[in-house]
């Protein structure tokens, strides 16, 4: 028996696969649609694994520690290439780092969005996290004699989910594979200007 958690959950990514089928379905109603299957799992999600799994517990863990298991045996053989590239690299280190800083640095000034800057976890030189980029700022009050005032300050951050270091090879793909290697799974990305994200309203405060 799956539970009736499990099957609520499997009942409503089949109503949005439907819904996704449905060719005259308007912009508004999809919206409508996906923003009611976003609330609704997230409220799924948020219940303890013991009571959304019920019986099936056992098995759900089982399989989710294979699943890490294996995550982490693809990013200790990815990591054990680079370090092999590394020996092969030898006194060039320094060399191939300045390059690719100065490639990151040009390729930057194109599409400043499209990657954000970190070191390499295992050569420690200049390499890509790409990913969607988000604002994850907040809410800032100011109070003054005039009353409160709300203001928005944007914070330009990179959801990472792809890694690429072009000095030792080291690429991660996944947001699965990012966390097993420690590389941060959110960046703050400096280099995009805040004013070009949307600002969000808070009228009402």
């Amino acid at each position: 028996d799956l539970g009736p958690k499990v099957r609520e959950t499997l009942g409503r990514c089949n109503m949005m696969k439907h819904v996704g089928t449905i060719a005259n379905l308007a912009d508004d109603e999809r919206i409508e649609q996906a923003g009611a299957f976003v609330e609704a799992i997230d409220l799924l999600v948020q219940i303890p694994p013991s009571e959304f799994w019920a019986e099936s517990l056992p098995i759900a863990e089982s399989l989710a520690q294979e699943a890490r298991d294996a995550v982490e045996i693809r990013v200790a053989t990815a990591q054990a290439k680079a370090q092999e590239r590394l020996r092969t690299v030898g006194d060039r280190l320094a060399e191939l780092a300045a390059r690719a800083e100065a490639e990151i640095e040009a390729d930057a000034d194109g599409d400043a969005g499209l990657f954000t800057a970190i070191e390499c976890p295992v050569c420690a030189s200049p390499a890509r996290a790409f990913g969607d980029l988000v604002d994850n700022g907040d809410v800032e009050v100011d109070w003054n004699r005039d009353g409160t005032n709300y203001f928005w300050v944007a914070a330009p951050t990179t959801i990472v989910d792809r890694f690429q270091c072009d000095v030792c090879e080291l690429i991660l793909t996944g947001r699965d594979e990012i966390a097993a290697s420690g590389v941060p799974s959110l960046i703050e990305n400096d280099r995009v200007d805040p004013d070009v994200l949307a600002e969000l309203s808070y009228d009402d405060f």
